[in-house]
């Protein structure tokens, strides 16, 4: 048989396999060779690493959706109000605040959608694993947020806005009163509204699910045989 080189491809036998060089012994126990898709992340592990990347990417536009919200509540509730009830008379200040308002609860109704969207797509990720209490709390956050910016949006606000145009002030007369209680109602919920909402986004950024490891890491012992030979030396 004519030796092969290592440079030199194998030539098969008559039976169609490739022979095999003599001087070169096969590969034993321990001396396989690593290829790349030894280093390559399992599926599970692809599988993980997308999650992951979903629920970040989930939890940036809740916590970008909550702080928007959270950002019109806090304009309206403590720069524009005080400043309309300071320089403008109560009826015009009124319709000036109506205005707004109607103007805002639009967004927040925007922003409510796109939190629960977040919320669910979170859910969904999170199927096959155990619910811990910060989650738990967090949605049930959303989801009353959620609830008090319809309740506000879509029936005290069309409220008070036909009042409003019906040339009603805050008074003390029967109407004037519905009016100042409806907004004063409408305010608490806000504030209500503006605490779940901080709530929320510490709680989405708590309860972010870490990123999955693809590597092994370097701390961890390596499992390997024990050299040959005797165990134990004698005592001398």
């Amino acid at each position: 048989m004519k030796p092969v080189r290592p440079s030199d491809p194998a030539e098969p036998h008559d039976d169609g396999h490739p022979s095999c060089d003599p001087a070169e012994p096969a590969a034993g126990p321990g001396q396989d060779v690593f290829t790349d898709d030894d280093l390559r992340p399992s599926p599970e592990q692809r599988r993980a690493l997308w999650r992951a990347g979903m629920d970040r990417a989930a939890t940036m536009v809740a916590v970008t959706a909550a702080g928007i919200w959270a950002g019109l509540v806090v304009s309206a509730q403590f720069c524009l109000s005080p400043a309309v009830d300071a320089s403008l008379p109560q009826n015009l200040g009124d319709a000036v605040r109506g205005a707004a308002a109607l103007r805002a609860d639009s967004w927040a109704l925007g922003c409510a959608a796109t939190l629960l969207g977040a919320e669910v797509l979170r859910t969904l990720l999170r199927l096959r694993q155990p619910l811990g209490a910060l989650s738990r709390i967090r949605r049930l956050g959303g989801v009353l947020a959620a609830a008090a910016a319809a309740y506000v949006s879509l029936i005290l606000t069309p409220k008070i806005s036909l009042l409003l145009a019906s040339g009603v002030v805050r008074s003390a007369d029967a109407a004037g009163g519905d009016l100042g209680a409806l907004v004063g109602r409408a305010d608490t919920v806000r504030l209500g509204t503006l605490g779940l909402l901080a709530l929320g986004i510490v709680l989405h950024i708590a309860t972010l699910q870490p990123r999955a490891q693809t590597e092994p890491d370097d701390e961890l012992e390596a499992v390997a045989p024990m050299p040959p030979g005797p165990r134990h030396r004698p005592i001398p």
